[in-house]
């Protein structure tokens, strides 16, 4: 996360003093490891760029993490992990999209834990809108973006071929989309009038509270001990796609740390498993339904997939999770056209304050990976 803002999009500046900062659980009561990491530039899609290590970072590219606490007073034993970065030891020279690969000092090859974040040049200028969509029959369910990208002190040669512009819906990875300019005037590319700038405005996620174990916080129904840890289970679901739109104060999918009067959380967190309940007929073998949202990391696989309870017609999960905030909403992934579906439970409305971010990336003819030169979010409806 950024200094200070632990919801913000993880960005550095290229050249500032901008630090990010980095913290993670390891659930081993009886073991401590060498833990280390180290960074890859990767390009606008992920994938590896061409660049060196030493041509992308100063230093060598391999820290180890010496801040390291234990969890205190809690059922389950943790070891906490913290570092920040750039420091005095590393500074980066080039923008981009990069990956941190966190592994075990004595098997480097196998990567434990990967954090995305980017760094950018800002030698763009980015305006954008979050509109009702043009098309009268998608004003009330969809959302659509329109934004000017303007060079400062920069040259956008060949727009249409040198240029990357992608945007996300929250910090969802299953929608982002490739956008091109559809018009031109002067130095300023407009984005406006696509398909692929009309989203659909889904709806603001479900939440719940596990900060108090002693009482039922927000979304839960009960709690009670099961083989020396807490069970908490949430209040039944069900699906509100036919219902009418309501602001109830969501964080777009987002969860936050915290437990009632513990002065560190990071470290006097308890860690409970969360039951989740969604009430519905089954949908079949080829469509399955997901908890989606930071908590299950946006993934749709087996980690985040519900199982159907024909007894009480219900589909289930447990996550095991730390106490805090968490946001979640239910999709359904399609095995046969393998696409995602995130209106089936939850509905969609124009109205719903979603996040918007706009990645613009260059890549000039002497180039060999995507430079970030520009990154904003904007919130709908705000």
């Amino acid at each position: 996360m950024p200094t200070g803002d632990v919801l913000g999009l993880p960005v550095i500046r290229l050249n500032s003093n901008d630090r990010l900062h980095v913290s993670f659980d390891e659930i081993t009561p009886d073991i401590v490891r060498t833990l280390e990491y180290r960074f890859v530039l990767a390009n606008a899609d992920w994938t590896p760029s061409d660049l060196r290590p030493i041509q992308y970072i100063t230093g060598i590219n391999r820290f180890q993490i010496d801040d390291i606490s234990f969890s205190i007073n809690t059922i389950a034993e943790y070891t906490h992990y913290r570092f920040s970065f750039p420091d005095e030891r590393t500074r980066f020279l080039v923008s981009g999209n990069f990956k941190c690969e966190i592994f075990d000092a004595n098997d480097p090859e196998t990567v434990l834990l990967t954090i995305h974040f980017f760094v950018t040049e800002e030698v763009v200028a980015i305006n954008a809108n979050v509109i009702p969509p043009r098309r009268v029959e998608l004003r009330r369910t969809h959302q659509q973006l329109e934004f000017d990208i303007t060079p400062r002190g920069f040259d956008i040669s060949q727009p249409h071929r040198n240029l990357t512009v992608l945007v996300q819906q929250n910090r969802r990875t299953d929608n982002v989309r490739r956008v091109q300019p559809q018009h031109i005037s002067g130095r300023t590319l407009r984005f406006a009038d696509s398909q692929e700038l009309i989203f659909e405005g889904g709806n603001e996620f479900r939440n719940f509270d596990t900060q108090f174990l002693t009482f039922h916080g927000r979304g839960v129904g009960n709690i009670t001990m099961l083989h020396d840890q807490f069970l908490v289970q949430l209040l039944p679901d069900e699906s509100r796609a036919r219902g009418t739109f309501m602001d109830n104060g969501d964080i777009n999918g987002r969860y936050v740390v915290r437990a009632d009067r513990r002065q560190n959380p990071s470290i006097e967190a308890e860690y409970t498993l969360v039951e989740f309940s969604l009430f519905t007929n089954f949908l079949g073998e080829h469509r399955t339904v997901h908890v989606f949202g930071e908590l299950t990391n946006w993934a749709i696989d087996e980690s985040s997939q519900m199982e159907y309870d024909f007894v009480n017609s219900r589909y289930v999960k447990r996550l095991f999770l730390k106490q805090g905030w968490y946001d979640y909403q239910y999709v359904v992934f399609d095995r046969r056209t393998q696409t995602v579906d995130i209106t089936h439970f939850e509905g969609s409305h124009q109205l719903t304050r979603n996040n918007y971010t706009i990645y613009v990336y260059y890549r000039g003819m002497s180039d060999r990976h995507d430079r970030l030169i520009g990154v904003t979010t904007i919130r709908a409806n705000e």
